[in-house]
């Protein structure tokens, strides 16, 4: 048996042992979890958690034996991949406990910052766009499509509830867990 025959699901491992790596999976999450509520706490003693703009995020999803394939994030743009938790707290900028159901791209992480912070944009990046700009309302951010992309060979485009692979002329909607 090969890596390739577990993480495309050619060979299935036993219950057990998925459960096992599950774990492993849940273990980093909760480290990390810890990890963000010292820095937090640090933050907190020297007086500055509500003078601090913190993001967490992350760069991909994990598969964790959807559609077969597992521990891997690499080859497929499967929700498990490509959603990602995008959390921003910015005392007194952004209410707490607001959700945003519209999708968000990653490089539209640094120029938000930089206005919730109050600095220019301009002087960093011109390739992402605010999400509190002009061009930012619901209806604008709610139509644009986000392309993901892995490799030179499979893309992928979402918009609002619906997406493809234009490759191989496959669309899917509404949004669920494919």
């Amino acid at each position: 048996m090969e890596r390739g025959d577990i993480i495309f699901g050619k060979t299935r491992l036993p219950e057990r042992e998925v459960r096992h790596a599950v774990a492993h999976y849940d273990g980093e999450v909760a480290y990390a979890d810890a990890a963000i509520g010292d820095l937090m706490k640090a933050l907190e003693d020297l007086g500055e958690l509500d003078r601090t703009i913190i993001v967490l995020t992350a760069d991909h999803g994990e598969n964790l034996g959807e559609h077969d394939y597992f521990f891997e994030h690499g080859a497929y743009l499967y929700e498990a991949t490509v959603r990602v938790p995008l959390i921003v707290r910015a005392p007194g900028l952004i209410p707490p406990g607001r959700v945003v159901s519209e999708q968000a791209r990653t490089i539209d992480i640094v120029p938000t910052v930089l206005e919730l912070a109050g600095l220019p944009i301009r002087t960093v990046s011109r390739a992402g766009a605010s999400s509190r700009g002009p061009g930012a309302r619901r209806r604008d951010r709610r139509r644009r499509p986000i392309r993901s992309r892995v490799a030179i060979s499979i893309r992928r485009i979402r918009a609002s509830t619906w997406k493809g692979l234009p490759e191989s002329g496959a669309w899917s909607g509404p949004i669920g867990s494919s």
